[in-house]
């Protein structure tokens, strides 16, 4: 049983994301690494694909975090969150956590330009 256990949270501790963009044409987004899409590089749509909890908030924050030094000129990050179907108490920690440090790159971007 402690195995199962361990076997879940090593999994689920790294949850699937991925950057989306509208089809063209419809209303329907996809994964931009799958599809041919379009995107604005000032706003970037990530989705996440697993429930958050305390094993994988932090990975959420170190992905946010990664995206942020990869897409130079975003000014706007949409989290979609069609998959998660619970939040706990220290996901929620963490999702305040990356909207303050997005509050501050925001404002650290705009005072450099």
């Amino acid at each position: 049983m402690g195995l199962s256990i361990g076997i879940y949270l090593y999994r689920t501790s790294r949850p699937h994301s991925a950057i989306v963009g509208r089809v063209p044409g419809t209303e329907h987004f996809r994964n931009v690494e799958r599809h041919t899409v379009e995107t604005d590089e000032k706003s970037v749509v990530l989705r996440v694909d697993e429930s958050l909890y305390f094993a994988n908030a932090r990975y959420l924050e170190e992905t946010v975090m990664a995206l942020t030094s990869q897409q130079p000129k975003m000014k706007n990050l949409v989290l979609a969150c069609q998959a998660v179907n619970a939040i706990d108490a220290s996901a929620l920690e963490s999702l305040e956590a990356i909207n303050g440090r997005l509050k501050l790159w925001i404002y650290a971007c705009t005072c450099v330009r």
